[in-house]
């Protein structure tokens, strides 16, 4: 049922508007019908009136007068005068082609001749009150009475005049209608609409079930939403709004269906990571907790207590070292947390970096060579601490994993639309390309490799060049050598 909701609202909106609209139309019609047959009604009223006074007057009704006087009454005069039984016919002729009522009476009311075999020879009210006005104004004149009501009244009197210019009487035409009668005369009209309106309703029955149909559409799509089913597409052809907000729910399924991956992989990454974290803290927390129960027990002699207090204090530090790069890494994929930007000199960063490693390079034999294409005004807006640290980051784990007496190459070059840090070094033990896909990720170490670490340093560098709004990469080329790139945008 509340499906249907729309659909009856629009067809209920639209049928009223139609019967408001054919309503106005009709009234309007019907008034200007009304007055244009009332107009004509008079015009043929006021034709006859004039006709008939003119041809008796021409006939020489006072001749009739004269000898309706000398005769012995009005019936003798119409059964005897050439003149009356001539008009006689006359007006009932004219009557029987006219709807309205037709009187020649006298100016006492009395009639010189009868238009309808079973008319009384005197006026009704209506016609006294006509007889009087033009016997009073002496002109031709229409009265029109109760024109609003049911009913309407129309009479139009002319008066008749003698060979003298006297008047000797009047011929009033008298018209009753009722109102309802304009409604028969329209009745086609009106049935007319009726039947335009039964198929207009019928028409916008189906157009509004087509225009809500691809509501109902994104009802069904948003409900499946819901569910988390995104294996739907919607299609909506109208090419209007309906058709831009059906784009826009697919491009929200997109979104959600990609949002919800993420967080499927946020959440096993975030499995994985507590995992690892629980495999890297366990094995320094069990190696200090049988260290300290084998002091406890008081079995060792000096030296073995001296070896066993040296490897508490070696596995302590490892595991303040996993702490620490634990909450720089929190710190860094915390929202929450922001960085200090100001203009820096990538050069100046690179050189500060490169001084800290100066006894490692030594031992091992290596040495960093470094070529940048900055000039003295380039600058970059970043934080020059975390920018330090990456580079560190970067040089620590080349160095590490490089042999002996190698070269590690480091560049700093300034495209056209970044700039570009990019270190370069052999690898001491083979690495894969899918292998080296996966080094940002927390906890992952080279294969084979034997150095020290807890596989933290490559997914710190990745967030410090992610809060720069910058991108990383890692590749290796077909020497072996692996390719560290770090892209900033300018």
């Amino acid at each position: 049922m509340k499906k249907q909701k729309i659909v009856t609202r629009l067809i209920l909106t639209y049928t009223l508007i139609l019967i408001i609209f054919a309503g106005v139309l009709l009234s309007l019609f019907f008034v200007l019908f009304k007055n244009q047959a009332l107009g004509i009604h008079k015009e043929q009223m006021k034709d006859q009136g004039d006709m008939i006074a003119e041809t008796l007057m021409l006939e020489g009704i006072s001749q009739q007068e004269e000898e309706t006087t000398r005769g012995s009454g009005h019936g003798r005069m119409m059964g005897n005068g050439n003149h009356g039984s001539r008009d006689n016919h006359y007006l009932q002729l004219i009557s029987r082609l006219s709807s309205d009522d037709i009187y020649v009476v006298k100016p006492s009311g009395e009639a010189f001749i009868s238009s309808h075999k079973n008319q009384a020879k005197q006026l009704p009210k209506e016609g006294e009150v006509i007889l009087q006005e033009v016997l009073t104004q002496k002109d031709s004149l229409f009265l029109e009475r109760g024109l609003r009501g049911e009913t309407y009244h129309l009479a139009y009197g002319v008066p008749l005049y003698d060979e003298k210019k006297s008047i000797i009487g009047s011929v009033v035409v008298l018209s009753k209608k009722n109102t309802l009668s304009f409604v028969k005369e329209t009745s086609f009209l009106i049935w007319s609409t009726l039947v335009a309106l039964l198929i207009t309703i019928i028409v916008s029955v189906i157009i509004a079930k087509r225009f809500v149909k691809p509501i109902h559409e994104m009802v069904t799509f948003t409900e499946r939403l819901i569910r988390e089913d995104y294996g739907i597409e919607l299609n909506i052809q109208t090419k209007d709004e309906l058709a831009r907000l059906g784009d826009t729910l697919s491009v929200l399924s997109q979104r959600l269906e990609k949002a919800k991956k993420a967080q499927h992989n946020k959440e096993s990454s975030q499995k994985l990571f507590l995992s690892q974290i629980s495999h890297e803290l366990r094995t320094p927390i069990m190696v200090i907790t049988n260290s300290l129960e084998s002091l406890q027990d008081d079995f060792l002699n000096e030296e073995e207590k001296q070896q066993y207090i040296t490897q508490l204090l070696l596995e302590t530090k490892q595991l303040q070292l996993l702490v620490n790069d634990l909450l720089e890494l929190s710190r860094l994929q915390s929202t929450e947390f922001s960085i200090s930007k100001e203009e820096v000199t990538l050069d100046y960063v690179v050189e500060d970096a490169i001084r800290s490693f100066r006894l490692p390079l030594l031992e091992k034999e290596q040495q960093i060579i470094f070529q940048s294409d900055f000039k003295e005004d380039d600058v970059f807006l970043g934080d020059y601490q975390r920018l330090v640290q990456l580079v560190k980051v970067l040089l620590d784990n080349a160095i590490k994993y490089s042999p002996k007496k190698s070269d590690i190459h480091l560049s700093l070059l300034n495209q056209p639309t970044h700039y570009l840090l990019e270190i370069s070094n052999p690898s001491s033990v083979p690495l894969t390309k899918r292998d080296a896909v996966h080094l940002f990720d927390a906890f992952e170490r080279q294969k084979g490799t034997t150095e020290k670490g807890h596989g933290l340093g490559l997914t710190i560098a990745k967030q410090i060049v992610k809060r720069h709004e910058g991108e990383t990469e890692i590749r290796v080329t077909e020497k072996g050598n692996v390719v560290v790139r770090c892209f900033f945008k300018k």
